[in-house]
């Protein structure tokens, strides 16, 4: 059955498996040909297992991968041949690790990239290299992240190379970011304004 009861995301992969992310009650996946669910938790003795057992958004990625992202745990990988969870966690001693272990989005967008949103700010992993720039609100910086709560991201147009402008939802409004040039244009809730977002979370 259901490791949960609270299911928070669910996601269809391509061969039609259906995986339901559950809060505290980790990963469930259900085959619907079998009617019948596996699930995957975390065990703290166990390195290669689920991060955290809060899960926020998935991926799959063009080679059959599962990335799954926790709330507490980071970022992981579910390789479905061995089984096994490889982590992309914090660590303060290196900034190109990821910037906030609760991911709640992810996009990949087409470029070698696969972009996550975290309560600390946008973060962009390389998938060539494994390291991660950070994306972060700046108050001195009219054109950076309008907020570092990221809530979603979906690709907005596509240009000769892909995916080349993206929606970023925060808790502060909503941005349009130019992959090209990095420069997140704001749209906001303006009370004198009808056609203007009705509000900013």
């Amino acid at each position: 059955s259901l490791s949960a009861d609270i299911i928070w995301t669910l996601y269809e992969d391509r061969s039609g498996i259906l995986w339901a992310g559950t809060v505290n009650g980790g990963l469930s996946k259900l085959n619907p040909e079998m009617q019948r669910f596996s699930l995957y938790r975390n065990h703290p003795d166990d390195p290669n297992s689920l991060g955290f057992d809060v899960i926020g958004a998935f991926y799959e990625d063009p080679q059959g991968g599962l990335w799954v992202g926790t709330w507490g745990g980071g970022l992981n990988f579910f390789d479905r041949t061995t089984g096994k969870f490889t982590h992309y966690v914090n660590d303060p001693a290196d900034p190109a690790s990821l910037i906030e272990n609760t991911v709640s989005g992810m996009f990949d967008d087409g470029r070698g990239h696969l972009w996550l949103g975290t309560f600390a700010g946008l973060d962009r992993l390389d998938l060539a290299t494994g390291k991660f720039t950070h994306f972060r609100h700046d108050a001195n910086d009219p054109a950076s992240l309008i907020n570092d709560s990221v809530f979603d991201i979906m690709p907005a147009s596509e240009g000769p190379g892909g995916v080349d402008k993206v929606w970023v939802g925060t808790l502060g409004g909503l941005d349009l970011l130019d992959l090209d040039t990095g420069v997140f244009t704001h749209f906001q809730h303006d009370p004198d304004d009808p056609n203007s977002l009705p509000g900013n979370e």
